[in-house]
């Protein structure tokens, strides 16, 4: 029975695979979207693996490709936040309402690929975290000055007199 180290010259490096030596055994490994198999696994060990894997999650890729049982609204909130981010990062605001709210009705409402929706999405996310490195905004809001504000704000707007025991 042929194992992994027999093929190992011929395994794929890709995007998805990946061929390693575990730091602790000390024997190579191959991973496959996740899943690691040593090189003394059978060859059909592994190709039955994957193949359960592509049976439990083959359909939810297919259905995304199609468009089909994606939660839009979601990556709609995702690449708002990702975008809001950026621009607080970049400007240190953020403007109301959005200026790429067309687009972001278009991701809500599924009239884009799925692929191209993702695509932006894992793009905006690594823009934002890239650019939270960066930021020299506080780690913590001024609360007291946004307390004061709310309270200012409120007071005015009722025509409110608050009394505080200090």
């Amino acid at each position: 029975m042929k194992k992994l180290g027999d093929v190992w010259d011929s395994l794929p490096d890709t995007d998805y695979t990946s061929k390693y030596i575990d730091e602790n055994t000390k024997i190579r490994m191959y991973e496959v979207v996740g899943k690691k198999f040593s090189e003394t696994t059978s060859i059909s060990t592994v190709l039955e693996c994957l193949r359960k894997f592509q049976d439990r999650y083959g359909e939810r890729a297919k259905k995304a490709l199609d468009n089909e049982g994606i939660d839009w609204k979601a990556m709609m909130h995702a690449l708002r936040a990702c975008y809001q981010l950026i621009e607080l990062y970049t400007t240190g605001t953020i403007t109301l309402p959005r200026p790429e709210a067309k687009f972001l009705i278009e991701v809500r409402t599924g009239k884009l690929p799925y692929n191209i929706v993702g695509s932006i999405l894992d793009d905006s996310v690594e823009l934002a975290s890239k650019l939270s490195t960066l930021s020299t905004l506080p780690k913590e809001p001024n609360r007291k000055f946004w307390e004061d504000f709310l309270y200012n704000t409120m007071s005015e707007y009722y025509s409110l007199e608050w009394i505080f025991d200090d």
